[in-house]
This record gives C-alpha cells, sequence and structure tokens, in this order.
C-alpha cells in the first residue's frame, strides 16, 4: 500500500509551511523576458513529461520559445490576521503550450496552456 500524499502544510523534508493557503499578495513585480529554445528540444519535453497519454491528449509548443519569468513576492500575508508575512523571490521558465484533444485518432487543437517548467525560489519553505 502506498503513502499517501503530505498535506500542504505539513514538513517535506527540512522546509515545512508556516500558514496555510490562501495568500494575499501585495505589491507583486513580474518581468518576463521571451529566450529562443530550439523547437526539437521543446518537443521532445512535451513527449517527455506532459504526454503521458497521447491517444486522449497531446500537448506541443507553440512557440520556439521559453518564458524567463523573474517574480518578487515583496508580501505574502495569508488571510488569517496577525501572523506575518513573508517575502520571496522566484526565476521560472515557462513553456507555452498547443493543447490537441485526439478525436477518432486525430489531434483536434483544443485551447492554449502553458507550464513551469523550472521553478526556482529564494525561500527553503516555498
Amino acid at each position: 500500500m502506498s503513502e499517501p500524499f503530505p498535506k500542504f502544510n505539513q514538513a517535506l523534508g527540512n522546509a515545512s509551511l508556516t500558514s496555510v493557503p490562501p495568500f494575499e499578495l501585495g505589491g507583486v513585480i513580474m518581468r518576463i523576458f521571451p529566450l529562443r529554445a530550439k523547437i526539437n528540444a521543446l518537443n521532445l519535453f512535451c513527449d517527455r513529461y506532459l504526454n503521458l497519454a497521447p491517444e486522449i491528449v497531446q500537448f506541443r509548443p507553440a512557440a520556439p520559445l521559453v518564458r524567463l519569468m523573474i517574480v518578487n513576492y515583496p508580501r505574502m500575508a495569508p488571510e488569517v490576521r496577525n501572523v506575518g508575512w513573508v517575502a520571496q523571490n522566484e526565476v521560472v521558465f515557462n513553456i507555452p503550450l498547443e493543447m490537441y484533444r485526439v478525436v477518432d485518432g486525430k489531434p483536434v487543437f483544443e485551447d492554449f496552456a502553458s507550464i513551469a517548467a523550472y521553478i526556482f525560489v529564494d525561500d527553503a519553505g516555498s
């Protein structure tokens, strides 16, 4: 029997959340930079990590680019009052995607999507 997933406010390794969502975010600053990427590498990422049931749904890169997102959260506070707040910085590599549903064995465009493929944060609790 497998272990159940831990609740989001339980300790995970050496890190744990000191508070539980939802959070109020004030003054968030987001900088987004498009970076050229190799379409073959993005297709390989989609096939390896996203297209786990290609007979049902398929993901493909929407463009040969990755978005480098630098996000500053100067104040994250839980909606519960008087328990303090924290600040955090993030660096995110985000891939814009096209999502296709498979109908009668053929992919049919459904919608646009994106995935934060890699996220780096400067706060151990995150």
